[in-house]
């Protein structure tokens, strides 16, 4: 308005506009020593408490406008369905009495007996574990109802066992000892274990919905905190899995190699996957420096099939580099510039060099002797395009950079067999955390690193086509010793 006003003031003989014009300096004036003033008395007496932020919405509001504002928050709140169900009156309180603790599974002892499937008794302890006394006969008998699920050729079936045995009482010191097999039950066996971490790895459910599920499918109750304690001791069984995993991979003819961005708690982090067409393992890094492709393929003399990262470019292996990665890049870059005619040279020329290499791969495979003769031409394509010209567009002049840098890691599928072309692998292998990344937003730090040993264990599943789940239940370690049920199609990788 001030612009405004002097322009005003200026074209046209009228006055308002220079009143208004000294108005509005004096009271620019006036409150900027206000303002002087203010933040002297701040620094001055650091307890003032008339200071409120700029960005605060109510600061121009009197008592009156405020109160009536949070009398109608009180009544809002109060026609959320969750104050509905969670509200307690006094008339409620009266009636009934005081609140009961609510009835979980943890209470077996109120589980009614027809429920019970099985019953099994354990010998009684016959030392006493502390004074190396024989323990005498008490009569007296503990016991422990131990909820799980099982998986049976009709399905995945509920059971509930009752584990029970005879205390046994030390002469020395009269404690009642339990027996011991006895006291290492949990309430929950590793059947609702494996349920719990399928649920959350293969279908992408929190843990709150979880929750649900079980209340709903098995009539099992257990909180969404409870869940999660039952997710985290999963991971420790699996540590051998992971390992015999990285074993299959090192002694492999490849490796795929990617990474990708993870939000840690607000922190970025990289999540790096290495797998082959039958395996795959994650790590995760704080950085994107390269160190963990080296702690895990320092020693590997097989070919690595990555993007043109220049963290693998001193790897001491032989390398693949990404072709599906190359033709993206020089595609984006042919939309950008339509007019450039020798980048457009360049790719036809290129073009007509790796067309018919991909249609061979595509009639014989990745078959070495079928794949050999192409290299003459690659050889005639380096001496005209790469080598011997002078190209003088800046688009032109990166590819043929990179084409020069790579030669001997774009064409190493040409000498030897079954080498992919392209690190689809590996991206297929991320994806899972691409989605999880857009359902979650952030990960925890606590839990992720479990997550990742159970996501490879999953990937690996669906690499091989076998069932993750029944591969948790049926107790084994070793997901290529496992078999599991033939010609799944849910598992089915596409």
């Amino acid at each position: 308005m001030a612009i405004m006003w002097r322009y005003i003031y200026e074209t046209t003989p009228r006055r308002k506009p220079k009143h208004d014009l000294h108005l509005y300096n004096r009271e620019d004036c006036v409150n900027l020593k206000n303002l002087k003033m203010a933040i002297i008395d701040i620094c001055e007496n650091a307890s003032i408490k008339k200071v409120l932020a700029a960005d605060s919405t109510d600061q121009f509001l009197n008592s009156t406008i405020k109160q009536i504002e949070k009398d109608f928050y009180f009544i809002q709140k109060s026609a959320h369905g969750k104050y509905e169900q969670s509200k307690i009156t006094l008339k409620r309180a009266k009636r009934e009495g005081p609140k009961k603790k609510k009835v979980g599974l943890e209470h077996f002892k109120e589980i009614p007996k027809s429920y019970i499937d099985k019953e099994i008794r354990i010998p009684r302890r016959c030392v006493c574990p502390l004074h190396k006394r024989p323990l005498k006969p008490t009569g007296v008998m503990a016991d422990k109802v131990v909820v799980d699920l099982i998986k049976t050729k009709k399905g995945i079936k509920k059971t509930i066992v009752k584990y029970y045995g005879e205390k046994g009482r030390c002469p020395n010191c009269s404690h009642r000892h339990i027996p011991r097999g006895l006291k290492i039950r949990k309430s929950y066996g590793p059947g609702i274990h494996a349920w719990i971490a399928y649920q959350r790895l293969a279908m992408r459910l929190p843990f709150g919905k979880i929750s649900q599920l079980l209340e709903d499918t098995f009539d099992i109750w257990i909180a969404s905190g409870g869940v999660h304690t039952l997710f985290k001791p999963v991971t420790p069984q699996y540590r051998i899995t992971e390992n015999r995993i990285l074993n299959s991979l090192k002694s492999g003819s490849f490796i795929h190699v990617d990474e990708t961005q993870v939000n840690i708690q607000g922190e970025i982090q990289y999540v790096w996957v290495f797998c082959n067409a039958t395996h795959v393992i994650f790590r995760l890094t704080p950085t994107r420096e390269a160190h963990i492709i080296y702690d895990i393929l320092s020693n590997y003399h097989g070919v690595v099939v990555s993007d043109f990262y220049p963290g693998y470019d001193s790897l001491s292996a032989r390398q693949q580099k990404c072709w599906a990665h190359f033709i993206r890049d020089i595609n984006e870059d042919l939309r950008k510039s339509p007019f450039d005619t020798e980048l457009e040279t360049f790719t036809k020329a290129l073009r007509d060099l790796i067309v018919p290499i991909f249609e061979a791969v595509e009639k014989y495979g990745l078959k070495a002797r079928h794949l050999r003769k192409f290299k003459v031409k690659v050889d005639k394509f380096y001496t005209l395009h790469v080598n011997g010209s002078n190209l003088k567009s800046d688009t032109t002049v990166k590819y043929q950079k990179r084409l020069s840098k790579y030669k001997d890691r774009l064409f190493v599928f040409l000498e030897c067999d079954n080498i992919p072309w392209n690190n689809n692998m590996a991206e297929r292998a991320l994806r899972h955390i691409a989605v999880q990344r857009k359902i979650s937003g952030s990960f925890f730090s606590s839990s992720m690193q479990d997550y990742l040993v159970l996501l490879g264990i999953s990937q690996t599943c669906r690499f091989q086509n076998k069932q993750l789940l029944s591969f948790l239940m049926s107790g084994e370690k070793d997901i290529d010793v496992f078999r599991g049920k033939k010609d799944t199609k849910g598992w089915i990788m596409k």
